[in-house]
């Protein structure tokens, strides 16, 4: 049996190309698999930002008097506040 390629639920029993969430096989996908997916991108970008956060402390801790590694590090916080 298919299963929602967003957030996994079941097909519907009369249209199996649809599923019980209201997504639609190959075609949109409904309001809920969205927020779930918009959550989940969200959670990413925080661990992602987590970790620049800890390889740029490494990094200075590492290079300290080195002023390359200081514009890298500066680059990064930049780009972290840079937010579409």
């Amino acid at each position: 049996m298919n299963k929602c390629p967003y957030c996994g639920s079941n097909p519907r029993d009369d249209y199996p190309a649809e599923f019980r969430c209201g997504s639609v096989l190959n075609r949109n996908r409904s309001r809920a698999c969205l927020v779930l997916e918009v959550g989940l991108l969200k959670d990413r970008v925080k661990r992602l930002e987590e970790a620049g956060d800890r390889l740029a402390d490494w990094h200075l801790s590492v290079v300290t008097t080195h002023e390359t590694a200081k514009r890298h590090v500066e680059r990064w916080n930049k780009a972290k506040e840079t937010k579409p």
